[in-house]
């Protein structure tokens, strides 16, 4: 007999008597010491007739007793335990308890409790709750049971093989309960956390770094100039980086790849996508364009257009200069551009070249796209008409550029209207190059020139011109007035009596009808100006103060500049930075309507308003204007009608409700009031607001309520009643 075995024959005894009071000593129950010390007994039976040492034993001795006590029961009761979960405890229990006496310690210590021991460490270390403690633990646990299955040490895991189990995890859910799970998402990430959370505690880092590719380092610093946000960024590098490393895996170089690559590559996403998902997309074009689109970004840096059959016409690349030029943000650049090219391959299709363009094919565009749309999402676009913008505007601007002009001005379809254009272009030149005035009245002016023409139809020929009659101006008013103020009316008959005096000057009419034009009676000083109070317009200016934004410090100086001058909003937005004298303490003003020069002390607040605007807001520039639009296309305002937006959008955020007009002259008529309080001389106002005659300051006098008051006479007593 063997060592071993004479041990055994001669301690089962022994060992039971110490597994007795081992029992007895740690308050077993008198019921479970007995049961404990069965299954002991036949346990020490069995290793005595293997002659295994109990000091000896391993897992793989305690593994092999169960199986035999499974297959002694199997035949003594012909099934299986009703409750193979209970039956396996009912012998596990006492022999983990036996064997603790006899090795200190069960079961023996293994690599991967070694790994599980310095993770919880790490995981106490790094204050995680006592949930996610265990959580982590038994995530860890079955992934290293994996692992050792399949001969892969921890030190050695690569991102496949957490792939691997994660899908080996799948299937055991799947074949557990009959389905996937409901959030398959989440239920991924409670694995994957864990898993990644161990492997950077065995592998010190994780995922792996990998070497970057050369053509990825491009793009990272191609996306940091072109695209100013974050999350777009690191969604096209990790969505480039997938397609890369898709194609290396199988030999394929970037070089080679063409539009069947990206094809086949987009075709296994989707597949992979409803393997892990159990589904579709929910909205299969966005997803298609949330994939396609960071790859079409990369190729298109390496090869300098794409796809391979689109090679970008000069028109194209001259379109894209301008939008740089012009302003225009990053993100918005490669949709424009991408509008642009769709346009010009609907109009190859239509074989219509660009130069050809009219705007009955721009719309006949929009209705194939719509239709397309409704095709694809079973619905119209929510706002139609955002939608609509967003394919017209790139299109116009890059015909306006390609063209010169867009809309074009509408061909000459009969000889009525060729006569019409060719009037109010005679028109036009009388009143800027004859009479002098602006280009904001030959505007006014000649809309009421043209509209005079469309209404009297065959009578604006020039035989039947030269018949025109004081019923026919009558009939016109009669026709023109209704429904508008009468302000509005006396602006209609001043616009007919210029271009009356225009026709019989160029002896087109017979009988000079301008004096003949009737005009609503307007009586010198009715109305009051409508002007802010001082209380108002100083929260107007400190609510705009506060706000640190580029656009709040450009429009605290513009509204600062019309409250402490009292300028006019055109002169405001036509203010050049070389109008500003910084070491004469000057500022240069042409007023809009008088073209005079003026000159006015440079304050200090409006000094300073200026310099931070000019330091911390306005872009660098070619423009010499002061200031400049916010949103492209980058430059001036266009008219002084701009600041009325500023003004609007300022008394909103402030919280102010003024009746009436509220625009940039409510704080010009402020300013007048504050120089009438302060005891200013009416001439001296005058000059300071531009104005040409004395009788255009005296309206500011009725603004001065207080001091009318004070020199009001009173009313006779027969008189009130």
């Amino acid at each position: 007999m063997s060592t071993a075995s004479s041990q055994n024959s001669f301690g089962i005894e022994p060992w039971l008597l110490r597994f007795r009071a081992f029992l007895i000593e740690n308050s077993y129950s008198r019921l479970a010491t007995k049961n404990y010390c069965l299954v002991a007994r036949r346990f020490l039976t069995y290793l005595e007739r293997r002659a295994v040492a109990i000091k000896a034993v391993t897992p793989d001795h305690v593994n092999a007793y169960l199986r035999e006590c499974l297959r002694r029961y199997r035949c003594q009761y012909g099934r299986r335990p009703q409750n193979a979960k209970d039956w396996h405890w009912h012998f596990m229990s006492p022999l983990q308890a036996l064997l603790r006496l006899a090795q200190g310690q069960w079961p023996p210590p293994s690599m991967i409790d070694s790994h599980l021991h310095c993770f919880r460490t790490a995981l106490n270390d790094e204050h995680h709750t006592v949930g996610t403690i265990r959580h982590y633990l038994q995530v860890g646990r079955r992934f290293m049971i994996h692992l050792n299955e399949r001969s892969i040490s921890v030190e050695a895991v690569r991102q496949e093989d957490v792939s691997r189990f994660i899908n080996f995890e799948l299937r055991g859910f799947r074949r557990k309960h009959g389905r996937l799970p409901h959030r398959i998402v989440d239920w991924r990430c409670r694995l994957t956390s864990g898993i990644h959370a161990l492997l950077r505690v065995v592998q010190g880092k994780w995922p792996p770094p990998s070497p970057v590719h050369p053509w990825l380092l491009q793009l990272r610093q191609h996306l940091e100039q072109e695209c100013p946000d974050r999350t777009t960024r690191l969604h096209y590098l990790h969505a480039c980086g997938e397609f890369l490393a898709y194609w290396e895996a199988r030999g394929v170089a970037l070089e080679s790849i063409g539009t069947q690559h990206v094809t086949t590559y987009c075709r296994n996403k989707l597949r992979a996508y409803r393997q892990r998902h159990d589904r579709p997309p929910r909205d299969l074009h966005r997803w298609r364009l949330e994939t396609q689109t960071p790859i079409h970004r990369l190729l298109r840096l390496m090869h300098g257009y794409w796809p391979p059959d689109s090679r970008p016409d000069p028109s194209v690349i001259a379109f894209r200069n301008h939008l740089v030029k012009e302003g225009f943000s990053a993100s918005v650049i490669p949709t424009d551009l991408s509008t642009v090219r769709v346009f010009r391959r609907f109009l190859r299709a239509q074989h219509i070249s660009v130069d050809d363009v009219e705007p009955g094919h721009v719309a006949l565009y929009l209705e194939t796209k719509l239709a397309a749309f409704r095709r694809t999402h079973q619905r119209l676009p929510a706002n139609l008409d955002f939608w609509r913008y967003g394919l017209t505007g790139p299109i116009r601007r890059y015909l306006r550029l390609i063209r010169g002009k867009w809309p074009p001005e509408a061909p000459v379809t009969d000889e009525l209207e060729g006569i019409r254009r060719d009037l109010c272009a005679g028109y036009g030149r009388w009143v800027t190059e004859l009479k002098g005035l602006s280009q904001e009245t030959l505007c006014k002016n000649g809309n009421a020139a043209h509209l005079f023409l469309e209404w009297l139809g065959e009578r604006a020929r020039y035989e039947a011109l030269r018949a025109l009659k004081v019923s026919d101006v009558d009939a016109f008013l009669a026709w023109r007035n209704p429904g508008l103020r009468r302000a509005t009316r006396c602006g209609v008959s001043q616009c007919l009596r210029s271009f009356l005096h225009y026709l019989y000057g160029a002896g087109l009419i017979v009988q000079d009808l301008a004096p003949h034009v009737p005009s609503p009676s307007r009586y010198r000083l009715e109305d009051i100006p409508c002007a802010l109070s001082h209380e108002q317009a100083q929260r107007l200016l400190e609510v705009t103060r506060q706000d640190p934004r580029p656009i709040g410090l450009r429009d605290y100086a513009m509204l600062l500049l019309v409250k402490t001058y009292g300028l006019r909003a055109g002169e405001v937005v036509r203010l050049r930075l070389q109008d500003i004298e910084w070491r004469r303490d000057q500022i240069h003003i042409q007023q809009s309507k008088s073209r005079a020069d003026l000159w006015l002390p440079l304050t200090a607040a409006v000094g300073e308003a200026l310099l931070d605007y000019l330091r911390h807001a306005r872009p660098k520039t070619q423009f010499r204007q002061v200031f400049l639009r916010c949103r492209a296309p980058a430059g001036g305002f266009a008219r002084g009608s701009s600041l009325t937006t500023v003004m609007n959008r300022r008394l909103k955020s402030a919280g102010i409700r003024v009746e009436g007009k509220h625009g940039p002259h409510a704080l010009r008529y402020a300013r007048a009031v504050e120089l009438l309080r302060a005891s200013v001389p009416l001439k001296s106002i005058g000059d300071i607001l531009g104005h040409r005659s004395a009788e255009s300051t005296e309206t500011y006098l009725k603004l001065a309520t207080d001091d009318l008051r004070s020199i009001a006479l009173e009313v006779p007593l027969g008189a009130r009643l």
